[in-house]
C-alpha cells in the first residue's frame, strides 16, 4: 500500500490549546511562526497575554529522547537536563529556560492526547481512552482535528487494524450521516435543481470514497463510478460495504462494479 504523507501540525496545534485546558484563554498560538525574513520558522509559538521577557522559554517536542543534543549542550554551555516529570525535561543554564517532552514517555493519564501523537498505537490501551474522550467534547473542531490525525496514523493492516476500524466507523458513525447534509449545503449553495436531494448523494458518494481512500488509494475509474451513482438505496448499500471492506477491490467485486 502506498504510504500516505500525513500532516502533523494541524493535529499538533489542537492538542497543544486541548492539554492547555483553561489557560489556553488567556494564550495566543501561532503556528509556523517566522524567526526571520529568511524560511526559518518554529512550529508554534505561544504568548501570553500578560508576560515580560523573564516568561520566555523555549520547549522541543518529540518521538525520542535527544541525547546527543543534551550532551553538547552540556560539555559546550554547561547546562543541566532534569527529567521533573514523566517524559518531560528541564534543560537549564541556557539563555533562556528550556523543556523537552519526550510524546512516548509522557504520562499517559496526564496527557491524554499529547502521549498518543504518534503512529504506534494500541486499540485497547490508547485509541479506547481516546474514543472516550472524543465523544465527550465531537463537536469541539480540536479534537476534531486532532482525532482525524491520529486515525489516519494508526490505520493498521492487522487483525488489531480491523478491530480498530470497526470501532471507529461506529464512533463516527454521526459524522458519516453530517456528511449527507453538507452535502444538501454544497448543492443548494451552487443553485443545483433539486439541489437538497443532489446534495444528499453527493454527502454519500463522498462518504463511500472516504472510507475506501482509508484502505488504499482508489481506482479512479472506480471513484467516478461512485461519484456519478444518484440512487440513494444503492449509496446506502454501498455504504455498508464500504464499512467492510478490507480493499477498493474488495469493495468493487462486492458492489459488482
Amino acid at each position: 500500500m502506498e504510504k500516505r504523507i500525513l500532516q502533523w501540525h494541524p493535529a499538533f496545534q489542537a492538542i497543544l490549546q486541548i492539554e492547555f485546558g483553561e489557560e489556553a484563554q488567556y494564550l495566543q498560538f501561532l503556528k509556523e511562526y517566522n524567526l526571520t525574513e529568511k524560511p526559518l520558522q518554529m512550529d508554534t509559538l505561544i504568548i501570553k497575554a500578560v508576560s515580560s521577557p523573564e516568561d520566555m522559554t523555549i520547549t522541543l517536542v518529540g518521538n525520542h529522547y535527544p541525547g546527543k543534543m543534551l550532551n553538547y549542550l552540556k560539555k559546550v554551555h554547561k547546562a543541566e537536563t532534569t527529567e521533573m516529570f514523566p517524559g518531560i525535561y528541564y534543560v537549564t543554564g541556557l539563555l533562556f529556560p528550556m523543556q523537552i517532552l519526550v510524546i512516548g514517555r509522557l504520562d499517559k493519564g496526564e496527557n491524554i492526547w499529547l502521549s498518543r501523537l504518534r503512529e504506534d498505537l494500541e486499540l485497547h490501551g490508547d485509541i479506547e481512552p481516546l474514543m472516550a474522550e472524543y465523544r465527550k467534547e465531537k463537536q469541539n473542531p480540536l479534537y476534531e482535528a486532532a482525532m482525524d490525525l491520529i486515525i489516519r496514523a494508526n490505520w493498521k493492516n492487522s487483525e488489531e487494524g480491523k478491530m480498530m476500524c470497526n470501532a471507529l466507523r461506529e464512533l463516527f458513525a454521526d459524522e458519516l450521516e453530517e456528511r449527507e447534509h453538507r452535502g444538501i449545503e454544497k448543492g443548494i449553495e451552487k443553485g443545483i435543481e433539486k439541489g437538497i436531494e443532489r446534495g444528499r448523494e453527493a454527502g454519500k458518494a463522498e462518504a463511500v470514497l472516504e472510507l475506501l481512500e482509508e484502505t488504499g488509494p482508489v481506482p479512479e475509474q472506480l471513484s467516478a463510478s461512485i461519484l456519478s451513482q444518484t440512487d440513494m438505496k444503492t449509496l446506502t448499500k454501498w455504504l455498508r460495504l464500504a464499512a467492510k471492506a478490507e480493499s477498493a477491490e474488495a469493495f468493487r467485486e462486492a458492489a459488482g462494479l
